[in-house]
């Protein structure tokens, strides 16, 4: 689906965005005052936003191919609702780093520690 960056000030800004593990840059556009852009994200992973001339806006934006995919609490606890059972591939996006490691999911409640914790 579609996002969209939008620019609620009267004066100019851009929106830089690049893919972070690959570093390939997304797009770079002008956003006039008040002004908005939307973009289709077709490939998975983390995405850098920045803007060139207000160098402390920023964000990151996590795009991914599954309905499975969530998003810790402070203390790092989180839930899945309602996976099938079946084997799935465990990823952990943190800090910069990604981390991966099979899982079975085998009834109701599977608990994981992540490889901190």
């Amino acid at each position: 689906q579609p996002v969209e960056f939008h620019n609620s000030e009267d004066t100019l800004h851009n929106v830089r965005v690049y893919h972070v593990e690959s570093g390939d840059p997304a797009f770079n556009v002008s956003l006039a005052p008040f002004g908005k852009y939307a973009f289709t994200f077709e490939r998975s992973g983390f995405y850098a936003v920045s803007c060139d001339i207000h160098p402390a806006m920023a964000a990151d934006i996590l795009v991914t191919s599954t309905p499975y995919a969530v998003i810790a609490e402070n203390d790092g606890r989180f839930t899945f609702q309602d996976i099938p059972a079946g084997p799935y591939t465990f990823i952990i996006l943190t800090g910069g780093k990604r981390i991966e490691r099979p899982v079975e999911i085998a009834g109701p409640k599977t608990i994981l520690n992540t490889p901190d914790g």
